[in-house]
């Protein structure tokens, strides 16, 4: 039969009143000559008013609707019946509650007339919480390798399919399986396919969570689940690829990592059900040429090596151990750490990198003239896995930096590092801020992270500073938060402080003054200057305010000036929290 049509969209319907139009008008918005398209909407015996919905739409669409005489069970037989009556060149798979952009069929054409492409796959858009794979969409490729993509990490049937592959190449849904049937026709489709094309430059692909969905999450029983995956082995080296072992690696790959093999023994409490499902993998893993190892990873083989020989105790420990991160040693390879563990079936081992995310918090400040004290304690660490801390102190413009040892340690979780002003001068050579960093150091291996953002409650106000001398020049140190709530140090030279006289009486040695500023620490020694004579003095009473900070002094010595002076100075006060 001779057709013009380009692209069949094919949608196997059941009970879908409540979401089909959403997908029907994505279709009816599509910036293509839509004589060129057909929708084949294959009913499973909906008993709800899709058929009613669908209906009103075969006279804005070139729409056939297919009813079956009995339910099918499952989206298979109505895909099947897709392929078999596809008037288009290519068939699209729709799930009908899913729906397009508005570009998927103009650019799919541009690709296909650019590039005779057999399969296209788009990239998709998870809607109301929907997860999707994203590692196969991070750019569009004309031609995508089966190897070195990332493409046997989506085997839905929602692409594209040239009809003409399928119907040569008899790839049809298997209907008499009921999971995972569709990965064993899409992996069948890129076996076959001389050229796979991936479009990514547009949320092309809406997939839809609707209320109720729970498919993933159904019992499947594992003969059935680990029958399709013998078949796609099967399939795989009955193809023509020459390179039948590395695509078979990066299936088992999957296998292991993203179905429902993967950490069984920690998700089934049931024994039974356990030694059911490890026998079912076993005959599984037999299937597999042990040229395949070659091309996995360590702890694959080791679960691979487990399920040959049926040793479900060793397969169960090492993904206990896995999952739980418990590990025999640590080593670093480059810039990466990883955790071993030894097993009867060799050495595994996990790359750590993404896992090491400390939370490094503050719990003690200790702020005198002399130095100042940080207690570190890090949490949310890998058992077993000793890092050793340091602090980096870099001025703002990072040309220069300090590093801080700790002074002491309480397990491998608490640290105590001093900064002591005097064996560290180049902090206070210049005018400058010095930004907190730690840094944890295992080997080879370093992670470097701001500090200060987890804390306990700071003890002192962010204006508080204290007052130290460097080569007889006054300065002032204040510890203080940043606006991304990090820790830094502002080193400045110290000022004098001019002070507005309220009350004074010499002969008591006593002065009350009013002057802006932090709170002044009680007992605090100052120096008061008054015209060209200096008093020392000590702080006896403080008080706080809105406006301004009331202090009230003890002279170490009589003042013999009677007038009652407007202004004094007062030499660079120690400003500490009020006790």
């Amino acid at each position: 039969m001779i057709s013009n049509k380009r692209f069949t969209i094919g949608i196997a319907a059941y009970n879908a009143e409540a979401f089909i139009s959403e997908g029907l008008e994505s279709i009816a918005n599509q910036q293509f000559d839509l004589s060129k398209v057909e929708v084949l909407i294959v009913d499973d015996c909906s008993t709800d008013k899709t058929i009613e919905i669908i209906e009103p739409y075969q006279r804005t669409l070139d729409l056939r609707l297919i009813k079956l005489p009995e339910n099918s069970g499952g989206p298979g037989k109505p895909r099947n019946t897709v392929i078999k009556e596809a008037q288009g060149e290519f068939i699209l798979f729709l799930d009908a509650d899913d729906y397009l952009h508005p570009d998927l069929l103009r650019d799919a054409e541009t690709m296909i007339e650019n590039h005779q492409s057999e399969v296209l796959l788009f990239k998709m858009k998870g809607v109301n919480g929907r997860g999707v794979p994203k590692s196969m969409f991070q750019e569009t490729a004309p031609a995508v390798d089966l190897v070195a993509s990332k493409i046997i990490y989506t085997l839905s049937p929602t692409k594209m399919f040239q009809t003409k592959l399928l119907r040569e190449h008899n790839i049809y849904f298997p209907v008499d399986l009921k999971s995972a049937e569709d990965q064993l026709f899409t992996m069948q489709a890129y076996l076959q396919a001389k050229t796979i094309s991936v479009l990514a430059e547009k949320d092309y692909y809406y997939l839809v969570t609707r209320e109720g969905d729970h498919m993933s999450a159904a019992y499947v029983a594992p003969d059935k689940f680990y029958l399709v995956m013998k078949k796609i082995m099967q399939a795989i080296y009955e193809s023509d690829r020459e390179n039948k072992d590395s695509i078979a690696a990066v299936f088992v790959k999957r296998h292991f990592i993203h179905s429902r093999t993967t950490n069984f023994t920690q998700k089934i409490a049931d024994p039974q059900e356990k030694t059911e499902w490890f026998a079912q993998l076993n005959d599984f893993a037999l299937q597999i040429p042990t040229t395949v190892d070659e091309h996995l990873p360590a702890n694959l083989q080791i679960l691979l090596s487990a399920g040959r020989a049926l040793d479900l105790a060793a397969y169960e420990d090492f993904e206990y151990r896995i999952t739980n991160q418990l590990f025999d040693a640590f080593t670093v390879k480059g810039t990466q750490i990883f955790g071993q563990i030894q097993t009867a079936h060799g050495l595994g081992e996990q790359n750590l990198n993404a896992y090491i995310k400390p939370v490094i918090s503050i719990t003690k400040f200790d702020l005198d003239a002399e130095r100042l004290q940080l207690e570190i304690e890090l949490g949310d660490m890998i058992k077993g896995l000793h890092f050793q801390p340091e602090i980096l102190l870099y001025d703002r413009n990072k040309t220069e930096q300090i590093t801080i040892p700790p002074q002491k340690q309480h397990g491998n979780r608490t640290f105590i590092f001093d900064i002591t002003f005097a064996e560290h001068a180049e902090l206070l050579v210049q005018k400058k801020i010095w930004d907190f960093f730690l840094t944890l150091h295992f080997q080879r291996f370093k992670l470097t992270r701001r500090i200060g953002k987890v804390r306990e409650p700071y003890p002192y106000s962010q204006k508080t500073s204290i007052l130290t001398t460097h080569a007889a020049v006054q300065k002032t140190i204040r510890p203080y938060f940043t606006e991304n709530d990090f820790l830094s140090l502002q080193v400045a030279d110290a000022k004098h402080i001019s002070a507005t006289c309220q009350e004074w009486r010499p002969f008591k040695k006593q002065c009350t003054l009013q002057l802006n500023g932090a709170p002044y620490k009680l007992n605090a020694a100052v120096t008061l200057q008054l015209q060209d004579k200096k008093f020392p003095a000590v702080i006896i009473q403080a008080e706080e305010s809105a406006d301004a900070t009331v202090i009230q002094l003890q002279l170490n010595k009589r003042c013999w000036q009677k007038a009652h002076p407007t202004h004094i100075e007062l030499s660079p006060l120690l400003r500490l929290p009020i006790q």
